[in-house]
């Protein structure tokens, strides 16, 4: 009798065993087939097929371009930003970053760089001044070079000044007159120019019809511009042609309302420029 008592209660027990060890493995069964869900994110689906580039600059500084922009360079970060998600897909420090920016006109003026968009004429007309910003040279350092067509002189501008990137001379031309003689022939204005330093200009402005006719544009279509500070004497500007004539003319300061003041004297012709 008891050797069956002993028997029944031997095999309750592992009866009981079996059955827990089954629960337990059905719970780590369940356990092991749990799968947490992967969020995708908007910026893993997308493509980034739309971007656009962000300058953020520590000490911009601004330069006159044209009618609409300016030129904005210095160090800055520089951010390639997805339209679509907005993600930041590369970021990169340059310490010499350009690029360009609409001008921000209070009063017909840009507050950023000083660009004026419109300025009352001697006898009371409106007229507008467009600056073209030249840079130099990339093999040739202090040469700059442009060639310019009848649409680039802008119909709604009385001058157009090239300016040398980093230098204080420029050159100013009337556009009225040469833009006809350049919408009758055809052609083109090309002007090179080098400034070795400050006080030294070597300069040559052509016209070319569409046959590769070369000539000089009317003198009184352009002018020397020299944006230096007033000291309160007068300001001697030499000229040298190429057969080494020379010729002195005294240039006359210039102060236009809001904006730079500068000394302005008559083109002599191609040739180096010293004051």
């Amino acid at each position: 009798m008891k050797r069956i008592l002993f028997a029944l209660l031997a095999a309750l027990f592992l009866f009981s065993c079996g059955v827990c060890s089954a629960e337990g493995a059905e719970e780590n069964a369940d356990e092991s087939e749990v799968v947490l869900p992967v969020l995708a994110t908007s910026t893993d689906l997308c493509a980034h097929i739309h971007t656009h580039t962000d300058y953020y600059f520590d000490a911009p500084v601004y330069r006159p371009l044209n009618a609409d922009y300016h030129l904005v360079s210095g160090r800055a970060t520089i951010q390639e930003i997805c339209d679509d998600c907005g993600a930041v897909l590369s970021t990169n420090i340059e310490k010499n970053a350009e690029t360009e920016f609409p001008h921000v006109f209070r009063r017909n003026t840009c507050v950023l760089c000083g660009y004026e968009s419109r300025q009352q004429g001697p006898a009371g007309e409106a007229s507008s001044e467009l600056v073209l910003l030249l840079h130099a040279d990339e093999e040739v350092p202090n040469q700059f070079f442009c060639t310019l067509t009848a649409q680039d002189l802008d119909a709604s501008a009385n001058t157009l000044v090239l300016w040398p990137e980093d230098c204080e001379t420029a050159i100013a031309l009337q556009t009225e007159r040469l833009r006809e003689e350049m919408d009758r022939t055809g052609g083109t204005l090309t002007a090179e120019i080098e400034s070795p330093g400050s006080g030294d200009m070597t300069a040559s402005v052509r016209l070319y019809t569409a046959e590769g006719q070369e000539s000089a544009p009317d003198a009184e279509e352009l002018s020397l511009r020299i944006y230096s500070t007033f000291n309160g004497e007068p300001l001697t500007v030499s000229y040298t042609d190429a057969e080494g004539e020379t010729s002195k003319e005294e240039a006359s300061w210039v102060t236009p309302e809001d904006m730079d003041a500068y000394w302005s004297v008559s083109w002599m012709g191609d040739g180096n420029y010293t004051y």
